[in-house]
């Protein structure tokens, strides 16, 4: 009986000291990997003739479900090479490791990515900035107040989007030890 006892604390201890080890040796492996997101600017290509001219030079297979195509610039340098297309609703993907002089003549004509974009080494500069040519600087202060005063100097990413169906809103947090559980009930209250 003393035997059954001895066999079972020395498994329970096996069990438990090989979780541990993995454990850890897992925790080793995961130094080093961090989460991160980058928004690429995408183009989204209805126009049936574009989508025709890519199917030609690229090889597309076309059905009569597919209605657009994305192109998502990686080199933040407009539509060319080294970017890729997703097309939908197959959600397949093509790299552009070239492209035909004619498609090149028609990515010129499209619209050019409209984007603002600011950076400051120094949030504290943000608060002080008095200027009306700059439309989005009342959201951005207060912005900046907000995460400061929820987040501190927490290492964060904010992503917010607004379309006519609703709102998106993502935060990536990159420090894991200041983290806190927000749960959608506590809007409510």
């Amino acid at each position: 009986m003393q035997n059954k006892f001895q066999c079972g604390y020395f498994c329970l201890f096996f069990i438990l000291f090989n979780l541990i080890f993995i454990h850890n040796v897992q925790s080793q492996k995961l130094q080093g990997y961090f989460w991160d997101k980058v928004a690429f600017p995408v183009l989204n290509i209805q126009d049936s003739t574009s989508i025709a001219q890519f199917a030609r030079d690229y090889f597309i297979p076309v059905d009569s479900t597919m209605y657009q195509i994305s192109l998502i610039d990686l080199n933040f340098d407009g539509p060319g090479l080294k970017d890729i297309l997703i097309i939908y609703p197959s959600y397949e993907i093509y790299f552009l490791e070239e492209i035909p002089q004619k498609l090149a003549r028609n990515m010129r004509k499209w619209p050019s990515l409209i984007n603002r974009s600011i950076v400051f080494s120094d949030v504290s500069v943000i608060s002080q900035i008095e200027s009306t040519r700059v439309e989005y600087l009342p959201i951005l202060k207060e912005l900046s107040q907000n995460v400061a005063n929820i987040y501190g100097k927490t290492p964060l990413k904010l992503f917010y989007r607004q379309t006519n169906t609703g709102v998106q809103f993502e935060i990536i947090k990159f420090d894991s030890t200041r983290q806190k559980v927000w749960e959608p009930d506590a809007i409510k209250n």
